[in-house]
Order: structure tokens, then sequence, then C-alpha cells
């Protein structure tokens, strides 16, 4: 069958192809049915095609062209992609279980959430390769170029790595041991102190209220969830709790975390009366919550810590260290000389070629604020720019769904695959601006600069565009429903 048949019976409504031979095939920019589970494409061009939720198990693509492919919650079990072009492609929740990419070109594709179990990289290009929340257990990656990849929370277990050496780290979030509160006390009353990786989860019938001053100095409980704990003034003096996540955690009694060790610990939603954090070390700690009047943290470090959403009510900080730290108006630290070293994130400020990776900015009011060169991948900026200089700026995978982004600049910004669905962009300018495979689900946007953009494969689903510039703007592949230019 050649590819003009192939496509006719496409457009009839065929979806099943089971064990079709389509080498070479010449399918740029096609909708391709939903099963081809077995199908020859060896060779085929497929550039730009959308292929997503597509059944190709068993398909053989060695030397296919799949760049800018969407293969989004596709099924490529034990697929041959062998030499084949996948940059750019999305393959967000694909499963590639056993599949075979050997000397692929993975450059920019994005493997969020997908399954790579088993599955052959050896000597793939995976420049700016995206492996977020990827499973690669046993996955090879020997000789693989690797250049500026991404696992952030990538699960390895035996994976081959490209220099040859064997990951063994699982995902921390699945390794950790559940342990009741009673628990925790009664083997550190025995003597027991490491508990690193464990999660300590209360509920109404376990928890630690039963005591008051409760005592847990020197334990150990690095890289530890607690999650919904009530504590009535516990002791958790000189512990170490680097990498802990405090989740939902409140103490009523004065809670003692001083001198311990914090740093990249998360406070998520906690509540603590008073406390004494004196000497602490916060460095590069996410601390979200209350600490009410009477909390000492006097010596303690905080630098680079994230406070954006820390809410100090009348605490001492009498010789703390801010360098590098971030927080808002709303922080609450009122003798600003402490703070003459930390980031003030606020309307107008200059955050200019600041790192701002994966970082919540959500609620922040940045409005005017010059953020050019600064590099915002990842980051959740469901928050006011409106007026910001965006110039040149990373905002790749950021979510800025809802954004205020109403006169902004962000000329010459890469901005690709980001999320701006709801978003205001009336009077922005995106002149040569990179917005490749972006969601601009969009309402009230007029007067917006395109022009020069890379709009290749952007999706205006539902979008309200009028009197827009879009000047020898590159629309390849973009997708657009019910939108209005």
């Amino acid at each position: 069958m050649d590819a003009q048949e192939f496509l006719e019976l496409v457009r009839e409504g065929r979806e099943d192809f089971t064990g079709i031979a389509l080498t070479g095939a010449n399918l740029k920019g096609a909708w391709l049915p939903t099963v081809l589970n077995g199908a020859n494409l060896e060779g085929a061009d497929l550039e730009f095609s959308n292929m997503s939720s597509i059944d190709l198990t068993g398909a053989n693509l060695s030397g296919a062209n799949l760049k800018n492919v969407d293969l989004d919650a596709s099924s490529l079990e034990e697929a041959n992609l062998t030499g084949a072009n996948l940059s750019g492609a999305n393959l967000n929740e694909s499963c590639l279980k056993n599949a075979v990419l050997i000397g692929a070109n993975l450059s920019g594709a994005e493997f969020r959430d997908a399954d790579l179990t088993n599955a052959d990289l050896r000597k793939a290009t995976l420049k700016e390769t995206s492996f977020k929340d990827a499973n690669l257990n046993h996955a090879n990656l020997t000789g693989a170029d690797a250049e500026e990849v991404f696992f952030d929370g990538a699960i390895f277990n035996d994976t081959i790595m490209p220099d040859g050496s064997i990951n063994q780290k699982v995902s921390r979030y699945k390794s950790r041991t559940l342990i009741t509160p009673q628990e925790l006390l009664r083997r550190y009353e025995s003597g027991e102190r490491d508990f690193a990786g464990v999660e300590i989860v209360a509920d109404g019938d376990t928890d630690f209220t039963n005591e008051s001053g409760i005592d847990l100095s020197e334990v150990n409980l690095s890289n530890s969830r607690l999650y919904l704990c009530t504590f009535n003034g516990i002791c958790l003096r000189w512990a170490n709790l680097s990498g802990a996540e405090f989740q939902c955690v409140v103490d009523h009694g004065g809670i003692d975390l001083s001198e311990a060790n914090l740093e990249g610990a998360t406070f998520s939603q906690v509540h603590f009366t008073g406390g004494n954090f004196r000497d602490a070390n916060f460095r590069n700690a996410y601390i979200e919550g209350e600490f009410e009047q009477g909390s000492d943290f006097s010596g303690a470090n905080f630098y680079g810590a994230n406070l954006i959403r820390a809410r100090f009510q009348g605490a001492k900080f009498k010789g703390a260290i801010f360098a590098r730290a971030f927080y808002t108006p709303k922080t609450g630290i009122s003798d600003v000389r402490q703070l003459e070293q930390a980031i003030l994130l606020a309307p107008g400020v200059d955050l200019s070629n600041f790192d701002f990776e994966g970082f919540d900015l959500s609620g922040v009011d940045l409005e005017n604020a010059d953020l050019s060169g600064a590099f915002l991948m990842n980051a959740n900026l469901q928050c006011s720019l409106r007026g910001a200089n965006l110039n040149k700026a990373d905002l790749r995978r950021a979510n800025m769904d809802g954004c205020n982004l109403k006169n902004a600049n962000c000329e010459g910004a890469n901005l690709n695959n980001v999320n701006l669905s709801g978003a205001r962009l009336e009077g922005a300018n995106f002149c040569r601006a990179s917005l490749k495979s972006a969601y601009l689900d969009v309402i009230l946007s007029s007067q917006v600069n395109f022009s020069y953009a890379n709009l290749t494969r952007v999706k205006f689903f539902e979008s309200i565009i009028s009197d827009c510039d879009f000047q020898e703007a590159n629309w390849r592949g973009g997708v657009g429903r019910c939108s209005h230019f």
C-alpha cells in the first residue's frame, strides 16, 4: 500500500492498520490512525505528524524522521527506533518498554512520565532531552551524547548511565519506609538514631500529641517525610533533617530545632506556635507556613532559602544570614538591614539573569520587573508579569496558566512547551520568540506582536486572537480549533 492510498483510508475513518508496510512513505504533517502496531515504517518521513495516543507496539521505525512529532501517551513498547530522528518530539506519558533507540536523535525530546524500562538508548543523542519523572529502570544509556539532560524526579534502578556507571538510585518517594510515630519513639528510646528516608504519617489514632516534651535530639531523619504530624513541644536539637519534608505539620508547644541541619528541607503548610530555631541551618530550604510570635531564629542560616510563602510574625532574627534568600513584602521580616543580601520579589525589581529553575512563583506580583535573561525553566509562573521585561529569558516548560503578560516584553525569549492557557497577552511582544509546542488557550489576546516568532506546533485551542502581528512567523505544524485571528 502506498502513502496516498493509506491516507485516503484514514480520511474514510479506518483506524486499524496492524502490520501495514509503509517503508519510506512520505507522511509529513499527517494525522495518523490509532492502531499501527507491528507496522513497518522504516525510513518514513513523519515530521510534524500527530500520533498522539497511537499504538505502535512492535513497530519498525528505524531510520524514520519523527522530528517534532506528537507521540503523547502513545505505546511504543518493543518498537525499533534505531537511528530515528526524534528531535523535538513529544513522548510524554508514553510507554517505551524494551524499545530500541540505539543511535537515535532525541535532542529536545520530551519523555516526561514516560516508561523506558529496559529501553536501549546506547549512543543516542540526548541534547536538552527531558526525562522528568520518567521510569528508566534497567535502561541502557551507554555512550549516549548527554548534554544538558534533565532527569528531575526520574527513577533509576540498575540504569546504565552514559559514562558506563550503574545508577542504582530508586526514586526517593518510592523507596521510603512507612513507620508510625509510636514506632519511631520506641526505636529511638531503644537507642536507634538513623531513620533516614522514612515516612511518618500521623492520623487520629497515631500521633505525637499524647506526650509533651518528646526528645528526639540528634536523630537522623534526612530525606524523610513527616505528614499530618502534630507536636506538643518536640525537641529535635542537633537533628539531621537535610532534605526532609514537613507537610501539614503543627506544633503547639514550642518546637526546638536549634542547631539542626535543615539544608534543602521543605516546609509546606506548617504552623508553629513559637519555637527555638537558633543557629539552625536552613540553607536552600523551602519554607511555607506560619511562625507565630516568639519564634527565635537568631543565628540561623537562610542562605538561598525560598521564603516567598513564609509568614514570620514578630520572630527574632538577630545575627541570621539571608544571603541570596528569596522573599516578598509579605514574608514579615521587619529589620530590612538584615535583608540587604537577600532577593526581593516585588513589582519593578531587577531580577535580570537570575536562576529561577523550577521555582514556584505563583501568586507573586512581578509587575514591571526586569527578568531579562532570567532562567525560568519549569517554573510555576501563574502570577502577574504585566509590563515585565522577559527579553531573551529561558521559560521552557514553564507553567504560565492564567499568567498576566499584558504589555510584557518577551522578545527573543524561549517559551518552548510553555503552558499559556488562559493567559492575558494583549499588547505583549513575542517578536523573534520561540513558542514551539506551546499551549495558547488564550482569552483577550489583541495587538500581540508575534512577528518572526517560531510558532511550530503551537496549539491555539479555543483561542480568541485579534489584531495581532504575525509577519514572517513560522506556523508549521500549528494546530487550532475555534480560534479567531
